[in-house]
């Protein structure tokens, strides 16, 4: 599954890009602090729902309804929020999506159960195709994860990894094109996540999960 670090820079990442398309007003820094938090939402079952499978009914199309509506309040809790609504209602729905889409591009050892809890059959994309840099957790059994020392080092590289393609993106798609040095920014992050992604693929192509 991708890291906590990795899930708040992916649905940054969707906010970023689809608040940009739709102008939409800024956040302030404690609205930027709900989206990270509700970034993170949906793996509530693996931090207290003991008895739930992990990616079941949170990752599921019902609970990314109720976390859209979530997402809704926080940005249209932004200043000057005078947008349409439906506007508003896009980019929430984007940005819960964000969560259980990077997750369905990672190891099959734990699919997404998309339709649950009406479909309980998992949706996962094959290990050798996966986009995006897989750390962080050893699964044991059920919902128990541990993270040994030698679990730490192995992840090392993909959190790195993981964290340089995001990034890269997010650089790009959030700094102004006005400005000359901000256009050299921007392409100089866009060109280090490629890089970083290509090297990644090549080097590190599995994903550390048991």
């Amino acid at each position: 599954m991708s890291s906590p670090v990795g899930h708040i820079l992916g649905t940054t990442i969707v906010y970023a890009a689809s608040s940009k398309a739709m102008s939409l007003p800024k956040l302030s820094k404690g609205c930027y602090l709900g989206l990270a938090l509700l970034a993170l939402l949906p793996d509530i079952d693996a931090a207290l729902l003991s008895h739930t499978p992990h990616r079941g009914v949170t990752h599921g199309l019902l609970a990314m309804v109720a976390i859209s509506f979530l997402f809704y309040l926080l940005l249209r809790s932004a200043e000057a929020a005078d947008a349409p609504r439906s506007r508003f209602v896009a980019c929430s729905v984007l940005c819960a999506a964000a969560h259980p889409i990077m997750d369905t591009l990672g190891c099959p050892a734990r699919p997404v159960e998309w339709f649950s809890p009406f479909w309980y059959s998992g949706l996962s994309i094959d290990p050798y195709w996966t986009i995006l840099p897989q750390p962080y957790f050893y699964i044991v059994h059920g919902n128990s994860f541990y993270l040994p020392l030698s679990a730490i080092m192995d992840n090392i590289p993909q959190l790195i990894f993981e964290v340089m393609i995001l990034s890269g993106v997010l650089v790009f798609l959030t700094l102004p094109r006005s400005k000359v040095h901000s256009r050299f920014v921007r392409y100089v992050a866009i060109v280090v996540a490629c890089l970083s992604w290509i090297v990644w693929r090549l080097y590190f192509p599995t994903v550390w999960m048991r």
